[in-house]
């Protein structure tokens, strides 16, 4: 039977059903217009900032969610929606059903700036206002009062309406504490708040401590209380600090020993790097993580801290001398759904403990101090050597200054050859397969002696179960094979060691077994050996060290299983530094394993010179072939045949053909163009940079090294300035600009020759050494500045734009005129005809203006950056010629002192690493390595010199081959981005764009 026909038999009940129907809609109508909560979906805010302001939410009648991008096709349902817009990245479809929800009636805005692709629906200037002011002045009432004030004014048909109440306008620049909403304008005020609460320990250290990331009193706050109650119960007074604007005004209010800040970008820019140095501030840089928990501890492939996390985190900090990136919480999934910052217990522990141990060397008499000094050497006989760097002799010197210094180093050698005989004997690191020199150092060497049951305890005490079950897996149990034996009834284990009354040296053991020591040294994938730990683990729970220094490039601990950055004590590095200072003394050439190194044991990296540099002198090896060449050259065409197969026989027996691929066959001459590429390489070769004798710490270079090592500093980028200002002139042909022999014969050479003269008789009037060099005016130089500063304007760091973002009027930004365009630096001279490209500019800028959209501005010509290019490496390189001659001579005693000041719990300045012939900016050493400032590059430089590499790479090829390649194949290592600043990573996004075209 049809429902029709039922309903035709039973009208009664018909008509009770549709009645019943009816209601029913109605019902749902009147709940689903008047009573139902208002929807509230948050798209694209981090995790944590959606969770502050849910859990703000205390009326049923709000619903709270964050929806994915993702799932942007759901948006469709809601009263409101919320976008945050830095980051906001949709689809079309996306876009598309958020505006479908807005022309509907739905309600949408977002904050902080717009997306560009996304409008603001029903939201009016002052409702946009409003908004603003509750979501800009963070904290959980004024979140709460956002919510009641989008569903009494977005969706204010519904009843039972809760007033919104004014937003509580909170400075952008307080002080706070434990209490939640409280907040204080100045250190004094806090100061007696402290003594209030019983709190303020006078005479105590201060510490300010800088919230980066999240505002204090916004909720999810309570792994930063954790932190402050940590600091404080450790025995500091502790003043936090949430500013970006005044930042450092409201820090140098503390007058604090230390700071602590939790980063976002860096600190506050060199002018905090100099605060910090003047006032010996160590900045410890903690991390909360966006991890979850399982997630930060899974040992599957778990790199830590990477990508832009790690760069804002770690990688800018880092600039301003930050050290201890250690994990103080996770961010985790709560019951209620929302994700939550925790606080991770064990590793507040660690952060606060490294932090008192680093301080306390301050108060420490050095005699109380408690030195281990971990030494790399290669097994067997090898030479005491560390990239460039004589270890023995370093060791010694150190060893003498802090006798000096007052620490207690009884039984030292009076002489040096007396203490390496020591360090051979007590101090071998000996080859698994050595067992008849195992034997011998164990009856001979004076080991120290460990029971199984002794380190045994030391390992639970120090390391968590399962880190030990891997070394008991791998190779068994203690003392396992290596440099052991049964002494007392007990077997025991033998450790490498000198001990001088509170120093104790010793050396490095291998991280695994086995014979590839390459492979050992750069990273086994397996857990070290129970020789390995014994010495770690006796320096933390027997000795009693009150700091670490790891001493020479490279050991191995750094590469020893675990994450890369953010580690865990379930990482091998992290769970044998423990909670101690540590020093690691490391070649300023090789700052892309130093970085390792920095982050994986959380050290201070005090950088050292690398041996000097001097030419090759291999020039005369082709004086007979550089001869031949000059007079093939010469020669009529009927003698060039008899030269040339001379010049075949010597690039023959010098073995030249294999290098650049030409063919062997003796009585068949090189063309023109062969003999033109022997020639550029045979120059290379002769003018290439090598190093000389090995480094030691504390001994200055020989007058001869200082000179040799500043011409390799400076001599090519005069050179070849000045060539390329020949080239722009028309003096010189392009191709005469890329052979190497024409232009180490005509600008190399007289360069050098200039360079020696001016380290003789200093001359100090710049405009003068710009002249006498070449011949450039101070015209010249303010077009030069000009136009660099057209080319680079000056770009704002992550600090001073949060700064703006909280109000501050920034006079350090640079000044704009209406159009965007930066101004002219007051006191450049109007030189000659306005350039065409200036002109263009301008005019750009005013239609612009006039339009009301932003100037797009036409690129300055190749040959004008050229010039500028050339100009300012000319201008930068003579300014410091003089200046790298002294840095050079100071770097040693900067080394020493790098030391004695980190001992003493002192904060170590930023230095970049790299070659110094290539980053002169390097010098003096002794600093605390960075790797680059992912701020400033690249550079645009940096492209047009990658653009260069990249043609020139794709043009060999097509001479070669006569076809553009198909793929393009780079291999890239850290230590050369870091360097050069970025052109080896132009150069295959360049060539991947012209590749097969």
């Amino acid at each position: 039977m049809s429902v029709i026909q039922f309903l035709c038999q039973h009208k009664s009940a018909g008509w009770k059903a549709g009645l019943a129907l009816l209601l029913v809609l109605g019902l749902y109508a009147f709940y689903s217009l008047l009573l139902s909560p208002t929807k509230i979906a948050l798209v694209n805010f981090p995790s944590y900032q959606v969770s502050n302001i849910a859990m703000a939410n205390d009326s049923r009648l709000i619903k709270v969610k964050e929806v994915k991008a993702e799932d942007a096709s759901s948006l469709k349902s809601y009263d409101a929606i919320l976008l945050f817009g830095p980051g906001l990245r949709l689809t079309e479809e996306q876009t598309e059903n958020i505006e479908i929800a807005g022309k509907k009636g739905t309600a949408v805005y977002t904050f902080v700036f717009s997306s560009g692709s996304i409008n603001n629906h029903h939201v009016d200037s002052l409702q946009e206002q409003q908004l603003d002011i509750y979501y800009n002045n963070r904290s959980r009432k004024n979140y709460r009062n956002m919510l009641y004030y989008i569903r009494s004014t977005f969706d204010s048909r519904k009843l039972f309406q809760t007033k919104a109440g004014e937003p509580l306008l909170i400075p952008s620049d307080i002080f706070f504490h434990l209490e939640e909403g409280v907040f204080f304008r100045t250190a004094d005020e806090l100061t007696n708040h402290l003594r209030e609460k019983k709190l303020y320990k006078e005479n105590a250290p201060r510490i300010a401590f800088v919230s980066g990331m999240t505002s204090p009193l916004e909720g999810n706050r309570s792994y930063i209380d954790s932190l402050i109650t940590r600091l404080t119960d450790a025995g500091f007074n502790v003043y936090p600090i949430a500013s970006a604007a005044r930042r450092q005004e409201l820090m140098e209010s503390v007058h604090p020993d230390a700071v602590v800040y939790l980063p976002m970008g860096r600190l506050g820019g060199d002018k905090t790097v100099e605060w910090l140095t003047e006032n010996n501030i160590p900045l410890f840089c903690p991390l909360s993580i966006m991890l979850s928990r399982d997630e930060w501890l899974s040992d599957d492939k778990n790199k830590g801290v990477t990508g832009g996390y790690l760069t804002a985190r770690i990688v800018l900090p880092e600039i301003d001398g930050g050290i201890d990136p250690l994990v103080i919480s996770t961010q985790n999934q709560h019951p209620n759904g929302y994700f939550m910052f925790d606080a991770e217990s064990e590793r507040l522990d660690n952060f606060t403990q490294n932090v008192k141990n680093y301080l306390q060397l301050r108060n420490k008499p050095n005699k109380e101090k408690r030195l281990a000094i971990c030494y790399f050497k290669a097994a067997g006989q090898a030479s005491l050597v560390a990239a460039g760097l004589e270890v023995a002799p370093s060791l010694y010197e150190l060893l003498k200054r802090l006798k000096q210094e007052g620490y207690q180093v009884d039984g030292l050698p009076d002489t040096f050859d007396s203490f390496n005989q020591l360090l051979k004997k007590q101090g071998a690191v000996l080859g698994a397969y050595a067992k008849g020199a195992q034997d011998d150092f164990m009856k001979n060497g004076n080991p120290l002696w460990v029971s199984k049951s002794t380190y045994e305890q030391w390992a639970s005490q120090t390391l968590v179960p399962e880190k030990y079950k891997e070394v008991v897996d791998k190779y068994g149990e203690a003392p396992g094979d290596y440099l052991s034996t049964t002494r007392d009834g007990e077997p025991s284990l033998a450790i490498a060691r000198l001990q001088f009354g509170n120093v104790v040296l010793f050396p490095q053991p291998h991280a695994a077994e086995g014979d590839d020591e390459f492979q050992i040294v750069h990273g086994a994938s397996v857990a070290p050996p129970h020789a390995y730990l014994a010495p770690y683990l006796w320096v933390q729970n027997e000795f009693k060290a009150d700091a670490l220094i790891h001493f020479g490039t490279h050991g191995s601990l750094e590469f020893t299983p675990g994450k890369q950055a953010g580690l865990s004590n379930r990482d091998w590095p992290d769970c044998l530094i423990g909670s101690l200072p540590h020093f690691y003394y490391y070649s300023i050439a090789n700052v892309g394993e130093a970085i390792i190194a920095k982050r994986r044991t959380h050290a201070v990296m005090l950088s050292h010179l690398t041996p000097p540099f001097m030419g090759s002198r291999t020039r005369g090896r082709f004086s007979g072939l550089f001869s031949d060449i000059d007079a093939w050259y010469q020669a009529p065409e009927s003698k060039q045949q008899e030269i040339g197969l001379k010049i075949k026989a010597s690039v023959l027996k010098l073995g030249l053909q294999r290098d650049l691929q030409l063919d062997s066959i003796a009585n068949k001459p090189y063309t023109a163009e062969e003999i033109e590429r022997i020639e550029n390489f045979a120059e290379e070769i002769a003018n290439e940079k090598m190093t000389g004798r090995l480094y030691t710490l504390g001994q200055t270079y020989t007058p001869e090294d200082i000179e040799s090592t500043v011409i390799a500093m400076s001599a090519d980028p005069l050179a070849y300035s000045l060539a390329r200002l020949d080239a722009l002139n028309g003096k010189i042909t392009r191709k005469q600009l890329e052979n190497n022999t024409y232009i180490s014969r005509r600008y190399l050479t007289p360069v050098k020759s200039k360079l020696k003269q001016l380290l003789a008789s200093p001359v100090q009037n710049p405009e003068r050494l710009m002249q006498d060099f070449a011949s450039l005016s101070r015209a010249d130089l303010m077009k030069a500045r000009a136009t660099d500063m057209a080319v680079n304007p000056r770009q704002l760091s992550m600090s001073e734009m949060m700064a703006m973002a909280a109000g501050d009027e920034n006079d350090n930004s640079g000044k704009s005129d209406e159009s965007g365009g930066m101004k002219m630096p007051a006191g450049i001279p109007k030189v000659g005809k306005m350039p065409d490209w200036v002109k263009k500019r301008i005019e750009a800028r005013k239609q612009a203006k006039k339009e009301g959209k932003k100037a797009v501005l036409p690129e300055v010509p190749q040959e004008e950056k050229d010039f500028s290019f050339a100009v300012l490496e000319i201008e930068r390189t003579l300014k410091n010629v003089l200046s790298y001659k002294q840095l050079l001579e100071s770097s040693p005693e900067s080394e020493l002192q790098g030391f004695l000041h980190a001992l003493n719990g002192g904060y170590i300045a930023p230095s970049p690493g790299g070659d110094v012939v290539l980053s002169p900016n390097t010098l003096p050493t002794g600093r605390n390595m960075y790797s680059i400032n992912a701020e400033a590059t690249p550079g645009t430089r940096a492209w047009d010199n990658g653009k260069a590499l990249a043609e020139a790479t794709l043009h060999t090829y097509f001479k070669k081959h006569e076809d553009w390649p198909r793929k393009v194949s780079y291999t890239f290592w850290a230590g050369e981005f870091i360097e050069t600043e970025a052109p080896p990573w132009h150069k295959p996004l360049y060539a991947g764009s012209r590749a097969g075209t």
